[in-house]
């Protein structure tokens, strides 16, 4: 087994050449006749918010999601499809945070959240779906 790591775009044009077999990606597969392409959700998880406990006291976990204007908050970069949830929840939510920081690498966010003293979002489990490239002879996708 070979595993990369790059840009959903690329990795699904990879896919669609056969230079790949698979694509583990945190968003569907793009809607495009011409890339004969699939995807299937393989697992959802909520997003929990971590931060250090001299950072986030009771009041602020009492005050959850309110208190999160108070504190320093890290984000995925904008590719990241959480960061589109987020950035939804967060205005359906009325919130208006503090952001410090953004990271493309989830990993780095949460060693420099621990680090810094930041609040970050994780998946409890990550959020992955599966485009698999179908050959001719496959059913039509529907």
């Amino acid at each position: 087994m070979l595993c990369h790591e790059g840009e959903t775009d690329e990795l699904l044009g990879e896919l669609a050449l056969h230079r790949l077999d698979l694509v583990l990606a945190s968003q569907h597969a793009p809607h495009n006749q011409n890339l004969r392409l699939s995807s299937e959700r393989l697992i959802a998880s909520p997003v929990d918010w971590y931060g250090p406990a001299s950072l986030v006291r009771k009041s602020a976990v009492d005050n959850f999601p309110r208190s999160l204007d108070a504190l320093p908050m890290l984000l995925p970069t904008g590719h990241s499809s959480l960061r589109a949830r987020l950035d939804r929840w967060i205005e359906t939510q009325g919130l208006m945070p503090h952001i410090v920081g953004e990271f493309e690498d989830s990993a780095l966010m949460a060693v420099f959240g621990a680090q810094a003293g930041r609040v970050s979002p994780r998946g409890v489990r990550r959020e992955r779906c599966a485009a698999v490239a179908r050959p001719a002879v496959a059913r039509p996708l529907a």
